[in-house]
Parts: C-alpha cells; sequence; structure tokens
C-alpha cells in the first residue's frame, strides 16, 4: 500500500524579532483523524484553547478524554557567531509568544528584518487543505478555493521571500548529524508516495 504525506503549512514563520511586532495569534482548528480530535493553534503552540484554558487532545474523539494537555514547537539552533538562539511556546505566558503568523520581510539594502500588524492579521488563519483535494489537481482536476487561496508565494516589492510555501523537506543522517534541507517546490502542496 502506497504511503502518501501530504504537507501543510501552519503559516508561521520564526525569527528573532520583538515578540510585541504583532497581535498574539488567535486562528486555531481541529484535526479529527484516526479517532483523536486534536487543536491546533498558528502560534507555535498545539492541543489546547488558550482562552478557555482546557485541553484539546481527545482520544477517542467523543469520550471527552484528553490525552495531553499542550504542546508547542522549540526550534533552536546557533548562529554564526555560536551563539545559541531559541524559539519556544510556553503557554503564552504573560503575552510572550515567540512565533507569528505570516513571512517576514528583509530589506535587500540595510538587512532590517520587519514583519507588520497587517501581514500578521492577513496571516491569522490556517489553511486546511485535504489530500483529495491536491490529488484531484495534480491529476488535472480543477483548482478548489483551498488551492487557489493556498498562501505558496510572498510579496517581493514588500521584500518577501517569492516561495513561502510549500516545501519539500529532505531529512538526512550522516554521522549522526542531522542535516534538514529545505526545497521550494512549485504554488500547491506537494504530495510524496
Amino acid at each position: 500500500m502506497k504511503k502518501f504525506l501530504t504537507t501543510a503549512l501552519f503559516s508561521f514563520l520564526n525569527f528573532v524579532l520583538p515578540a510585541q511586532m504583532c497581535p498574539s495569534p488567535t486562528a486555531q482548528m481541529d484535526l479529527d483523524i484516526n479517532n483523536v480530535r486534536a487543536r491546533i493553534l498558528n502560534g507555535g503552540d498545539l492541543w489546547n484553547d488558550t482562552l478557555l484554558q482546557t485541553p484539546h487532545y481527545e482520544v477517542p474523539i467523543g469520550s471527552g478524554k484528553n490525552a495531553m494537555y499542550a504542546g508547542s514547537f522549540w526550534i533552536g539552533g546557533m548562529d554564526a557567531a555560536n551563539q545559541i538562539l531559541v524559539a519556544a511556546q510556553q503557554y503564552r505566558q504573560q503575552g510572550a509568544n515567540d512565533y507569528w503568523p505570516g513571512p517576514i520581510s528583509k530589506d535587500p539594502t540595510s538587512g532590517t528584518i520587519s514583519v507588520s500588524n497587517n501581514v500578521c492579521n492577513d496571516f491569522d488563519l490556517l489553511f486546511p487543505i485535504t489530500k483529495n483535494e491536491v490529488l484531484s489537481f495534480i491529476s488535472g482536476g480543477p483548482a478548489t478555493n483551498n488551492i487557489n487561496n493556498w498562501p505558496g508565494n510572498g510579496n517581493v516589492p514588500n521584500f518577501q521571500l517569492p516561495y513561502l510555501a510549500p516545501f519539500l523537506i529532505s531529512i538526512t543522517m550522516d554521522s549522526m548529524i542531522l542535516s534538514l534541507e529545505i526545497i521550494p517546490t512549485s504554488i500547491f502542496p506537494v504530495v510524496i508516495q
């Protein structure tokens, strides 16, 4: 049986910028799959309702039992000066947020990185899409609204990257070193067979 992996964009890119540059993201939705209902948010956190402070990782669906209260993305690395940089989400305590929705802009002359409230508000969404929509489109079917509205290309005159998504992610392990290569593909989500 062929195994398909559909890549999805949660529409946030993270760079080291002051958290107050954008309002806290609010978009959230539930994934209902394999008898699990899991809440996802576009602010780097997962599986809870940030307003009600309640868990949303229900297994099985309809049981009222939640296997986890919350989770989040923690991404770290080292810069050129060997300084450790980490972006992490911890229950959005005291309004702290290392993630925000939407692309950043980088001025090619000054190198200044910025993001605007308008961009954050425009991308304070989640972009759901199904495997069937993508397979139908790849096979010559019509583009659905989800495909037409997929945020694949940046606003280059505003110094955003030309390709925001999707990306094919290639992970290799060599001598205990994990390498991650992110390759822009096209303007619609990728299905890997």
